[in-house]
């Protein structure tokens, strides 16, 4: 993986990249570098896993000095966009919008939290790690408007666990654990 080649995920195959799993190589970093150097307009970077905390890409730092770097002349870069982490978050770093968008069907909270009775055997057997989630009702997500106002329009969809949900369940991440989308409007 020192390459930076492309290896498929699919089935989970993530676990066994470690090293390089989350992180953006040099070819990459001096492609986003470049490009945004090139152009005149307003960016919106989407990404998996997040740009703006610990459980997101591990060089972050990096990547944010580049859209900072960007942002210098002219603001470019006006927000990031994630969803790795199944959270309803904004943070702003730099005058950078950073919108995690929350799962559109499950928190993941291991098998500490495992709660077998939600579903029947024959779901539970098809789908096993089913019982290691809090699911929602509803598929919930977010209808994102950029105006030339200068402002970012998020119209989140609100949603219910299916029960147990997570206070129920005892889990306690040190983060509000939600089945919507919050609606945002953000000023670029």
């Amino acid at each position: 993986m020192e390459d930076s080649s492309f290896v498929d995920y699919e089935n989970g195959n993530y676990f066994a990249h470690k090293p390089t799993r989350a992180t953006l190589p040099q070819e990459q970093l001096d492609w986003l570098r470049d490009d945004l150097t090139q152009t005149d307009k307003k960016v919106i970077i989407f990404s998996h896993q997040n740009l703006d905390g610990e459980s997101g890409v591990k060089n972050r730092e990096v990547v944010r000095a580049i859209f900072e770097e960007a942002n210098q002349q002219t603001k470019k870069v006006i927000a990031c966009f994630s969803g790795h982490d199944h959270h309803d978050a904004h943070h702003e770093i730099n005058g950078i919008h950073y919108i995690r968008m929350n799962s559109m069907s499950y928190e993941w909270v291991g098998k500490e939290f495992q709660y077998k009775e939600r579903f029947s055997d024959t779901v539970n057997d098809y789908r096993p790690a089913l019982k290691n989630t809090v699911p929602y009702k509803v598929p919930v997500y977010g209808i994102v408007e950029i105006n030339s106002k200068g402002f970012i329009d998020v119209k989140g969809k609100e949603g219910e666990f299916i029960q147990l949900g997570p206070k129920e369940l005892g889990v306690d991440f040190g983060y509000e654990i939600s089945p919507s989308v919050s609606d945002r409007y953000l000023k670029f």
